[in-house]
Protein backbone atom coordinates (compact mmCIF):
# COMPACT_ATOMS: atom_id res chain seq x y z
CA UNK A 1 0.00 0.00 0.00
CA UNK A 2 1.33 3.64 -0.18
CA UNK A 3 0.55 6.71 1.85
CA UNK A 4 -1.71 9.14 0.26
CA UNK A 5 1.23 11.47 -1.40
CA UNK A 6 2.95 8.38 -2.73
CA UNK A 7 -0.01 7.66 -4.48
CA UNK A 8 -1.14 10.83 -5.78
CA UNK A 9 2.46 11.30 -7.49
CA UNK A 10 2.09 7.96 -9.05
CA UNK A 11 -1.08 8.54 -10.27
CA UNK A 12 0.04 11.52 -11.62
CA UNK A 13 2.78 10.47 -13.18
CA UNK A 14 0.79 7.66 -15.01
CA UNK A 15 -1.70 10.29 -16.40
CA UNK A 16 1.52 12.12 -18.05
CA UNK A 17 3.36 9.25 -19.28
CA UNK A 18 0.54 6.89 -20.76
CA UNK A 19 -2.08 9.31 -21.44
CA UNK A 20 -0.23 12.29 -21.89
CA UNK A 21 -2.10 14.58 -19.64
CA UNK A 22 -2.17 16.10 -16.24
CA UNK A 23 -5.41 13.69 -14.42
CA UNK A 24 -8.24 15.28 -13.59
CA UNK A 25 -9.59 15.74 -10.21
CA UNK A 26 -12.37 13.15 -10.24
CA UNK A 27 -9.63 10.47 -11.77
CA UNK A 28 -7.03 11.45 -9.77
CA UNK A 29 -9.12 10.64 -6.65
CA UNK A 30 -10.50 7.47 -7.40
CA UNK A 31 -7.16 5.94 -8.12
CA UNK A 32 -5.48 7.59 -4.94
CA UNK A 33 -8.27 6.28 -2.95
CA UNK A 34 -7.73 2.87 -5.18
CA UNK A 35 -4.01 2.49 -4.06
CA UNK A 36 -4.09 4.07 -0.44
CA UNK A 37 -6.92 1.32 0.24
CA UNK A 38 -4.95 -1.63 -1.64
CA UNK A 39 -7.99 -2.21 -3.65
CA UNK A 40 -5.89 -1.55 -7.10
CA UNK A 41 -2.17 -1.77 -7.45
CA UNK A 42 -0.22 0.04 -10.30
CA UNK A 43 0.19 -2.56 -12.73
CA UNK A 44 -4.06 -2.51 -12.67
CA UNK A 45 -4.13 1.32 -13.26
CA UNK A 46 -2.25 0.93 -16.54
CA UNK A 47 -4.27 -1.98 -17.75
CA UNK A 48 -7.17 0.14 -16.97
CA UNK A 49 -5.50 3.25 -19.13
CA UNK A 50 -4.05 1.79 -21.69
CA UNK A 51 -7.91 -0.17 -22.50
CA UNK A 52 -9.58 3.15 -22.31
CA UNK A 53 -11.23 4.95 -24.88
CA UNK A 54 -9.04 8.00 -24.65
CA UNK A 55 -5.81 5.77 -25.13
CA UNK A 56 -6.74 4.16 -28.13
CA UNK A 57 -7.72 7.95 -29.74
CA UNK A 58 -4.47 8.70 -29.10
CA UNK A 59 -3.09 4.98 -31.02
CA UNK A 60 -4.90 6.77 -33.49
CA UNK A 61 -3.69 9.89 -33.40
CA UNK A 62 -0.27 8.67 -33.86
CA UNK A 63 -1.10 6.22 -36.55
CA UNK A 64 -1.90 9.01 -38.41
CA UNK A 65 1.70 10.62 -37.67
CA UNK A 66 0.73 14.04 -37.36
CA UNK A 67 3.79 14.66 -35.28
CA UNK A 68 5.47 14.85 -38.55
CA UNK A 69 3.13 17.63 -39.91
CA UNK A 70 4.36 18.88 -42.46
CA UNK A 71 6.18 22.54 -41.81
CA UNK A 72 3.99 25.86 -42.92
CA UNK A 73 5.63 27.91 -45.69
CA UNK A 74 7.18 31.01 -43.95
CA UNK A 75 4.41 33.57 -46.10
CA UNK A 76 2.05 31.78 -44.03
CA UNK A 77 3.63 31.86 -40.88
CA UNK A 78 5.20 35.26 -40.68
CA UNK A 79 3.10 38.07 -41.97
CA UNK A 80 3.31 41.59 -41.93
CA UNK A 81 2.76 43.22 -38.43
CA UNK A 82 -0.12 45.04 -39.47
CA UNK A 83 -1.75 41.78 -40.84
CA UNK A 84 -0.84 40.12 -37.34
CA UNK A 85 -3.06 43.21 -35.63
CA UNK A 86 -5.72 42.30 -38.38
CA UNK A 87 -5.77 38.74 -37.43
CA UNK A 88 -5.58 38.79 -33.69
CA UNK A 89 -8.68 41.99 -33.13
CA UNK A 90 -10.45 39.56 -35.10
CA UNK A 91 -9.32 36.64 -33.03
CA UNK A 92 -9.90 38.44 -30.14
CA UNK A 93 -14.17 39.00 -30.88
CA UNK A 94 -15.18 35.88 -29.36
CA UNK A 95 -13.06 36.47 -26.07
CA UNK A 96 -14.19 40.34 -25.84
CA UNK A 97 -17.60 39.11 -25.84
CA UNK A 98 -19.40 36.24 -25.23
CA UNK A 99 -16.25 34.43 -23.02
CA UNK A 100 -15.88 37.41 -21.02
CA UNK A 101 -19.70 37.00 -20.27
CA UNK A 102 -20.05 35.55 -16.33
CA UNK A 103 -21.69 32.20 -17.14
CA UNK A 104 -18.98 31.67 -19.49
CA UNK A 105 -15.65 33.11 -18.70
CA UNK A 106 -14.45 30.07 -16.56
CA UNK A 107 -15.62 27.36 -19.08
CA UNK A 108 -13.60 29.68 -21.36
CA UNK A 109 -10.61 28.46 -19.36
CA UNK A 110 -11.67 25.01 -18.73
CA UNK A 111 -14.19 23.55 -21.00
CA UNK A 112 -16.07 21.62 -18.64
CA UNK A 113 -19.38 21.55 -17.87
CA UNK A 114 -19.17 22.05 -14.21
CA UNK A 115 -17.81 25.48 -15.35
CA UNK A 116 -20.09 26.58 -17.61
CA UNK A 117 -22.41 28.68 -14.88
CA UNK A 118 -21.66 31.72 -12.63
CA UNK A 119 -19.64 30.60 -10.28
CA UNK A 120 -19.81 31.06 -6.46
CA UNK A 121 -16.91 32.19 -3.93
CA UNK A 122 -16.52 28.86 -3.49
CA UNK A 123 -17.03 27.79 -6.68
CA UNK A 124 -14.16 30.22 -7.62
CA UNK A 125 -11.59 28.90 -5.27
CA UNK A 126 -12.27 25.19 -6.54
CA UNK A 127 -11.49 26.57 -9.90
CA UNK A 128 -8.20 28.29 -9.27
CA UNK A 129 -7.23 25.01 -7.39
CA UNK A 130 -7.47 22.76 -10.30
CA UNK A 131 -3.84 25.25 -11.60
CA UNK A 132 -1.97 24.50 -8.67
CA UNK A 133 -0.68 20.78 -9.79
CA UNK A 134 0.73 22.41 -12.78
CA UNK A 135 2.19 25.32 -11.35
CA UNK A 136 3.96 23.16 -8.87
CA UNK A 137 5.33 20.95 -11.62
CA UNK A 138 7.04 23.72 -13.99
CA UNK A 139 8.49 25.53 -10.95
CA UNK A 140 10.17 22.19 -9.70
CA UNK A 141 11.28 21.67 -13.30
CA UNK A 142 12.51 24.92 -13.13
CA UNK A 143 14.48 24.59 -10.27
CA UNK A 144 15.76 21.33 -11.66
CA UNK A 145 16.54 23.04 -15.13
CA UNK A 146 17.92 25.92 -13.69
CA UNK A 147 19.35 25.00 -10.20
CA UNK A 148 17.92 28.52 -8.53
CA UNK A 149 15.37 28.66 -6.38
CA UNK A 150 11.52 30.01 -7.20
CA UNK A 151 11.16 32.28 -4.53
CA UNK A 152 12.84 35.70 -6.23
CA UNK A 153 10.99 34.02 -9.25
CA UNK A 154 9.32 36.75 -11.82
CA UNK A 155 7.18 35.33 -14.36
CA UNK A 156 4.75 35.81 -17.61
CA UNK A 157 1.58 34.48 -17.27
CA UNK A 158 0.64 34.60 -20.98
CA UNK A 159 -3.52 33.92 -21.83
CA UNK A 160 -3.96 33.92 -17.99
CA UNK A 161 -7.70 33.96 -18.02
CA UNK A 162 -9.16 34.53 -14.59
CA UNK A 163 -5.82 33.83 -12.50
CA UNK A 164 -6.34 29.74 -12.16
CA UNK A 165 -2.35 29.82 -13.26
CA UNK A 166 -1.05 33.24 -11.51
CA UNK A 167 -2.31 32.69 -8.33
CA UNK A 168 -0.79 29.38 -7.85
CA UNK A 169 2.73 30.62 -9.12
CA UNK A 170 2.17 33.84 -7.17
CA UNK A 171 1.65 31.85 -3.99
CA UNK A 172 5.33 30.88 -4.79
CA UNK A 173 7.28 33.36 -6.89
CA UNK A 174 7.75 36.53 -6.28
CA UNK A 175 5.89 38.82 -8.79
CA UNK A 176 3.62 36.77 -12.15
CA UNK A 177 2.72 39.60 -15.11
CA UNK A 178 -0.49 38.77 -15.82
CA UNK A 179 -1.37 38.73 -19.71
CA UNK A 180 -4.63 38.39 -21.69
CA UNK A 181 -6.51 40.58 -24.04
CA UNK A 182 -10.10 39.87 -22.41
CA UNK A 183 -10.11 42.79 -19.49
CA UNK A 184 -13.25 41.71 -18.03
CA UNK A 185 -11.16 38.18 -17.41
CA UNK A 186 -8.12 40.21 -16.11
CA UNK A 187 -10.50 41.97 -13.82
CA UNK A 188 -12.06 38.82 -12.46
CA UNK A 189 -8.43 37.33 -11.80
CA UNK A 190 -7.78 40.83 -10.19
CA UNK A 191 -10.95 39.90 -7.86
CA UNK A 192 -9.47 36.19 -7.31
CA UNK A 193 -6.11 37.78 -6.68
CA UNK A 194 -7.88 39.25 -3.34
CA UNK A 195 -9.15 36.53 -2.38
CA UNK A 196 -6.22 34.66 -2.13
CA UNK A 197 -4.37 37.26 -0.84
CA UNK A 198 -1.87 37.95 -3.64
CA UNK A 199 -2.92 40.50 -5.31
CA UNK A 200 0.37 42.89 -4.83
CA UNK A 201 2.81 40.12 -6.53
CA UNK A 202 0.47 40.40 -9.71
CA UNK A 203 0.46 42.39 -12.07
CA UNK A 204 -2.16 42.63 -15.14
CA UNK A 205 -1.51 43.49 -18.61
CA UNK A 206 -4.61 43.88 -20.72
CA UNK A 207 -3.50 43.54 -24.56
CA UNK A 208 -5.56 45.66 -27.18
CA UNK A 209 -2.82 44.23 -30.05
CA UNK A 210 0.51 42.06 -30.48
CA UNK A 211 2.64 45.35 -29.95
CA UNK A 212 1.47 45.66 -26.66
CA UNK A 213 3.54 42.94 -25.37
CA UNK A 214 6.49 45.10 -25.82
CA UNK A 215 5.75 46.75 -23.14
CA UNK A 216 6.53 43.98 -20.82
CA UNK A 217 9.69 43.49 -18.55
CA UNK A 218 12.39 40.52 -19.12
CA UNK A 219 11.58 37.81 -16.87
CA UNK A 220 13.07 34.76 -15.76
CA UNK A 221 10.00 32.27 -16.47
CA UNK A 222 7.42 32.52 -19.59
CA UNK A 223 4.64 30.45 -19.53
CA UNK A 224 1.44 30.11 -21.41
CA UNK A 225 -0.73 26.56 -20.66
CA UNK A 226 -3.65 26.16 -23.35
CA UNK A 227 -4.20 29.79 -25.15
CA UNK A 228 -1.99 30.42 -27.80
CA UNK A 229 -3.78 27.74 -29.52
CA UNK A 230 -6.87 29.86 -29.47
CA UNK A 231 -5.24 31.99 -32.50
CA UNK A 232 -3.84 31.48 -36.09
CA UNK A 233 -0.88 30.48 -36.47
CA UNK A 234 0.77 34.02 -37.68
CA UNK A 235 -0.54 35.23 -34.69
CA UNK A 236 0.83 32.09 -32.44
CA UNK A 237 3.93 32.77 -33.86
CA UNK A 238 4.56 36.24 -33.45
CA UNK A 239 3.28 35.58 -30.06
CA UNK A 240 5.78 32.90 -29.81
CA UNK A 241 8.57 35.23 -30.60
CA UNK A 242 7.97 37.97 -28.18
CA UNK A 243 7.51 35.62 -25.30
CA UNK A 244 10.88 34.24 -25.98
CA UNK A 245 12.56 37.61 -26.31
CA UNK A 246 11.36 38.60 -23.20
CA UNK A 247 12.82 36.02 -21.59
CA UNK A 248 16.07 37.14 -19.57
CA UNK A 249 19.36 35.09 -20.24
CA UNK A 250 19.28 31.96 -18.17
CA UNK A 251 15.62 32.18 -18.07
CA UNK A 252 13.27 29.19 -19.17
CA UNK A 253 9.93 29.28 -21.37
CA UNK A 254 7.18 26.61 -20.74
CA UNK A 255 5.07 26.99 -23.81
CA UNK A 256 1.67 24.92 -24.75
CA UNK A 257 1.14 24.52 -28.49
CA UNK A 258 -1.19 22.89 -30.63
CA UNK A 259 1.06 21.09 -33.60
CA UNK A 260 -1.11 19.13 -35.38
CA UNK A 261 -4.81 18.92 -36.49
CA UNK A 262 -6.23 16.39 -39.12
CA UNK A 263 -7.97 18.04 -42.06
CA UNK A 264 -5.50 21.31 -40.76
CA UNK A 265 -3.65 21.92 -43.85
CA UNK A 266 -2.65 25.05 -43.74
CA UNK A 267 -3.74 28.68 -42.70
CA UNK A 268 -4.71 31.32 -45.48
CA UNK A 269 -5.11 35.14 -44.35
CA UNK A 270 -6.79 36.29 -46.67
CA UNK A 271 -9.89 33.68 -46.22
CA UNK A 272 -9.60 34.19 -42.59
CA UNK A 273 -10.19 37.74 -42.48
CA UNK A 274 -12.75 37.67 -44.77
CA UNK A 275 -15.00 34.50 -43.28
CA UNK A 276 -18.12 36.14 -41.40
CA UNK A 277 -17.50 32.65 -38.85
CA UNK A 278 -14.38 33.55 -37.94
CA UNK A 279 -13.65 35.42 -34.47
CA UNK A 280 -17.64 34.47 -33.84
CA UNK A 281 -16.50 31.33 -31.21
CA UNK A 282 -13.56 29.25 -29.64
CA UNK A 283 -10.88 28.66 -32.39
CA UNK A 284 -8.10 25.91 -32.40
CA UNK A 285 -5.14 26.94 -34.40
CA UNK A 286 -1.95 25.05 -35.04
CA UNK A 287 1.90 25.84 -35.40
CA UNK A 288 3.63 23.06 -36.43
CA UNK A 289 6.59 21.60 -35.08
CA UNK A 290 9.40 22.50 -37.58
CA UNK A 291 8.37 26.24 -37.66
CA UNK A 292 8.82 26.16 -34.07
CA UNK A 293 12.10 25.33 -34.73
CA UNK A 294 12.85 27.39 -36.87
CA UNK A 295 11.30 30.10 -34.25
CA UNK A 296 13.46 29.30 -31.47
CA UNK A 297 16.66 29.30 -33.75
CA UNK A 298 15.46 33.33 -34.68
CA UNK A 299 15.20 33.89 -30.66
CA UNK A 300 18.43 32.54 -29.67
CA UNK A 301 16.50 29.65 -27.53
CA UNK A 302 17.34 26.08 -27.15
CA UNK A 303 14.32 23.64 -27.04
CA UNK A 304 15.47 21.57 -24.06
CA UNK A 305 11.88 19.41 -24.25
CA UNK A 306 9.18 18.62 -25.07
CA UNK A 307 5.90 16.16 -24.22
CA UNK A 308 2.21 15.32 -25.29
CA UNK A 309 -0.61 17.50 -23.03
CA UNK A 310 -3.02 16.41 -25.16
CA UNK A 311 -3.40 14.03 -27.91
CA UNK A 312 -7.15 13.62 -29.57
CA UNK A 313 -8.55 11.54 -32.93
CA UNK A 314 -7.81 14.76 -35.27
CA UNK A 315 -5.59 16.75 -32.76
CA UNK A 316 -2.25 17.01 -30.84
CA UNK A 317 -0.39 19.19 -28.56
CA UNK A 318 3.02 19.46 -26.64
CA UNK A 319 4.00 21.67 -24.02
CA UNK A 320 7.83 22.55 -25.43
CA UNK A 321 10.73 24.20 -22.73
CA UNK A 322 12.53 26.81 -24.19
CA UNK A 323 15.79 28.15 -22.55
CA UNK A 324 17.58 31.06 -23.64
CA UNK A 325 21.19 30.39 -23.27
CA UNK A 326 23.55 33.19 -21.41
CA UNK A 327 25.26 35.67 -23.44
CA UNK A 328 23.68 33.35 -26.38
CA UNK A 329 26.29 30.83 -25.73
Amino acid sequence: MFDQIEASSIVTLLYQTVLGREPDSNGLEQYVEGLVSGHRTVAQIIREFAASPEYAQKRRLLDFNLMQFRKFPDAEVFVPPEVVDQLFDKTSIYWRSAASEPNEMYWSVVTEEKWNRELTGDDRVEFIETGKRYANRVLGLYETYSGKSVANLTCIDFGSGVGRLAINFASRVAQVHAVDFSESHLQELQRNAVMFDCASKIMVWPIRLPADLDKLPQVDLVYSYIALQHNTPPVIAAMMRSLLDHLQPGGYAFLHVTLAGAGYEGFVVNDYLTSIEAGTRMEIHILPRANINSLAARAGCEIVTSHCVGGTYTQYSEEIVFYKPMNGV
